[in-house]
């Protein structure tokens, strides 16, 4: 429920009110959350299982996030969340970069 609504702050619409987006969405996050294996501290760029789900995750987030700005800036409707302050306020490529910068970090959060 607070991933629901923290979602519905950040991008809005787009990814919440369809449930197999939001559980992709959800899902994704679940696996940038999961706890690291002891493995990786001693062989920290190891290409293990662990590190290859989290990096796929991170792929499909930004997919995700990405169409929802496609999908915004498409319907040229105005909804007053984050998504909307980072279209209005840069040009694309800027907000693209942003946005992969993001989910970036949050790989390794």
């Amino acid at each position: 429920m607070i991933a629901t609504a923290a979602l519905r702050i950040i991008v809005g619409s787009e990814i919440v009110s369809h449930p197999t987006k939001l559980e992709q969405t959800l899902k994704a996050f679940r696996c940038l959350d999961e706890l690291s294996p002891p493995v990786t501290l001693l062989f920290p760029w190891f290409p293990t299982p662990f590190r290859i789900r989290r990096f796929f995750a991170g792929i499909k987030l930004y997919m995700l996030f990405t169409e929802a700005m496609r999908t915004r800036r498409q319907s040229g409707k105005s909804q007053p969340d984050i998504l909307q302050e980072l279209l209005d306020g840069d040009n694309r490529r800027t907000v693209d970069d942003k946005l992969a910068a993001s989910v970036r970090h949050l790989q390794f959060c």
